[in-house]
């Protein structure tokens, strides 16, 4: 699977994107968050906790929508975090984006956008759709891959399709985490042609 460049801005949809976020987010350094009051309240501490610190990640409760954007875009030139995750309902315009994209540049970090509603195009480098996958449905879709031998109860299991990416490599991979964050084991097999939202992954 492809890895996330960092300077570069990344568009996530899905109902696991916040996870598929905080996994790809490295490991070192603060995580700055923007978003929505009530996206943050509903970020469970355990959860998070699975992928890094909570006390590595520093909130930013923004009422508004241009408030999480000029946060993001600040926290992103200051070059102060190792990745800033922006939650938004919609993909940024063209403008916003470019501008985010200039500070993610400069600051070096890695920019990760979760968005509620994908539009059809978008200027990030890479776009995913992440969602969560039981462990029998794995077994039955890659029978070859050893998931069988993974503990249904002790795994996150994500489809990450990657179905835009401005450096070529597209496709599905099915994410197998296991373990805490200090010691945390991720293993991925191809699952095949990407989802894409809207169309074959039905919104």
């Amino acid at each position: 699977m492809p890895a996330l460049q960092k300077g570069r801005m990344h568009e996530i949809s899905g109902p696991s994107a916040a996870a598929f976020a905080f996994l790809m987010a490295p490991q070192e350094g603060e995580i700055v968050l923007c978003g929505a009051p009530r996206w943050l309240a509903a970020l469970n501490p355990e959860g998070v906790g699975k992928f890094r610190d909570p006390n590595a990640c520093l909130h930013v409760s923004c009422p508004l929508d241009g408030d999480a954007l000029w946060a993001a875009e600040t926290a992103l030139r200051s070059r102060a975090a190792s990745a800033v995750i922006l939650q938004t309902p919609k993909t940024p315009s063209l403008t916003n984006l470019r501008r985010l994209q200039l500070a993610a540049e400069k600051g070096r970090s890695l920019g990760l956008m979760i968005v509620d509603r994908p539009a059809a195009s978008s200027a990030a480098e890479t776009r995913w759709r992440c969602q969560p996958k039981a462990a029998a449905d794995v077994h039955k879709t890659l029978p070859d891959k050893g998931f069988s031998d993974f503990p249904e109860n002790d795994s996150t299991l994500i489809l990450a399709s990657l179905y835009k990416n401005k450096r070529g490599t597209l496709g599905s991979w099915i994410l197998d985490v296991r373990g805490e964050k200090d010691a945390l084991c991720v293993d991925a097999a191809s699952a095949g042609e990407p989802s894409r939202p809207g169309r074959d992954a039905g919104g």
